[in-house]
């Protein structure tokens, strides 16, 4: 009977330790979560053209973004944004190779976001998500 009390206990001590272990993971990737938002760069404005002449956009990617995204202020979703509307039904994972210098937890967390705002659609595919702008 008191070896039953012991392992309760022992089982009871470790199912707090892995609790405040998980805890303390949390807690450092949501810092470090924080710390990469902080440090996203803002892509330089291209250069101005001569005032005589109308700018043209070259690539669907300088296109103008249409009027029903004006709450966008994140580079990173106009980005992620540029990508879905040049590549239509794109696929999540295909995304994390053509923004590769974006950490794949910030955009899983931003394409979530998006998602949720309403902004994106994402549809489960395989292990991955299609992605369309609505």
């Amino acid at each position: 009977m008191e070896v039953g009390w012991l392992l309760l206990a022992l089982v009871a001590v470790a199912a707090y330790l892995g609790y405040r272990k998980l805890q303390e993971i949390e807690r450092d990737l949501r810092r470090e979560l924080a710390e990469q938002a902080q440090q996203t760069v803002k892509p330089k404005p291209p250069p101005s053209p001569p005032p005589d002449t109308e700018p043209q956009p070259t690539r669907p990617s300088q296109a103008p973004l249409p009027e029903t995204f004006p709450a966008l202020s994140s580079a990173l979703r106009v980005r992620i944004l540029e990508q879905v509307k040049m590549h239509p039904g794109l696929i999540q994972t295909e995304l994390y190779s053509l923004l590769g210098d974006v950490p794949r937890r910030r955009l899983q967390a931003e394409l979530l976001e998006m998602a949720r705002e309403g902004l994106l659609k994402r549809q489960p595919v395989q292990g991955s998500y299609r992605l369309d702008v609505p």
